[in-house]
């Protein structure tokens, strides 16, 4: 086993798109690796159509929509993402 393959991080992704994409890149450059297979397996569940965080929190605005949706991508990564 790898260095970095001893775990896998999981990353409910999809509230922005290009914040998933930002946030990866923060990930690569937290774990340099000579070799691409050093680095630790990353799953990122990146469904964009959750209801906003901003307005579930400020406004209670479908809220437990979110809470389950968030759920729901917490048991995908569980599982491995399939």
């Amino acid at each position: 086993m790898h260095r970095n393959q001893e775990y896998t991080l999981g990353v409910i992704g999809g509230m922005g798109t290009y914040a998933t994409v930002h946030l990866f890149r923060q990930y690569a450059q937290l774990f340099p690796a000579e070799k691409e297979w050093d680095r630790p397996h990353i799953i990122i569940d990146n469904n964009c159509t959750m209801p906003s965080r901003v307005r579930a929190i400020l406004y209670n605005e479908r809220r437990e929509e979110l809470i389950n949706r968030m759920a729901e991508s917490v048991k995908l990564l569980l599982c491995g993402g399939g």
